[in-house]
């Protein structure tokens, strides 16, 4: 087809790949070494492909920005975080512990990720070769995102899930954006603009923003309707979702201005 754009097959052999991500000219996928084998971290890096691990366990869900890839890997006990440098070439092993640390996302070298060292989960941030704590609550923390110098995730408030950011810039504790009766969830953020879903009439979803330019903080509904508004995505200022209606699935475009 003319003006098609060309596609290339990456994967060749006959196991399974899952879970791929990229970024620039890094791409990072999850490929199956066959029960009970486990999976294993494979890399493009520009023209070279890598196989990052090697071993007999679970190496899941890698995520690449920059030059980094973070993904978790079962050490024999439990999942750990580990990172790759492409510039260094070089893996290290950021969490050593007996729980799971797990759904890392990563940002110029700094990590996210769920931490259980009990029932709950906590969100920990790795940075500069130290890690640090940035939730602090009885309640399940999950769902940490990463970008620029903003962290955000969705806590548990003891009555429904609401939405926390931490400004690595301050380092002062995390301040909640949202305080409501419904649950706010699967936050997303990129270029200064985060989106996620609220469950307004704790029935169907619905879209909202929030602009980090803007301060105060101050949420807004990008849409109010009967449909179920789903799996919001944010980057270069827009939003793209997904909306359920008489039975159809439909992809929404939206440019939220200032």
């Amino acid at each position: 087809m003319d003006g098609a754009p060309d596609v290339t097959r990456i994967t060749t052999d006959y196991r399974n790949d899952y879970a791929p991500s990229v970024s620039g000219d890094i791409l990072a996928w999850q490929k199956a070494k066959g029960f009970p084998f486990g999976w294993e971290i494979m890399a493009l890096v520009g023209d070279n492909r890598m196989q990052l691990t090697t071993n007999f366990y679970y190496d899941m869900a890698p995520q690449v920005q920059g030059r980094d890839i973070v993904w978790y890997g079962w050490d024999g006990y439990d999942y750990e975080i580990f990172l790759y440098n492409a510039d260094k070439n070089e893996t290290i092993q950021i969490t050593d512990n007996r729980f799971d640390d797990v759904g890392p996302m990563v940002w110029n070298g700094a990590v996210v990720w769920e931490s259980y060292p009990a029932v709950e989960a906590d969100i920990l941030l790795y940075r500069d070769g130290e890690i640090q704590e940035i939730s602090d609550n009885l309640e399940d923390d999950i769902s940490p995102r990463i970008w620029d110098r903003f962290v955000v995730w969705q806590g548990f408030d003891g009555d429904d899930f609401e939405l926390w950011l931490y400004d690595m810039s301050t380092g002062n504790e995390a301040i909640k954006l949202t305080s409501n009766d419904y649950d706010d969830v699967q936050p997303s953020i990129m270029d200064g603009l985060l989106v996620w879903m609220a469950y307004v009439d704790n029935w169907d979803a619905e879209i909202y923003y929030l602009d980090l330019t803007e301060i105060p903080y101050q949420p807004k509904a990008l849409t109010e309707n009967e449909d179920d508004d789903l799996d919001p995505q944010t980057a270069g200022r827009r939003v793209i979702w997904r909306t359920e209606r008489d039975g159809r699935n439909m992809i929404m475009l939206a440019e939220p201005k200032p």
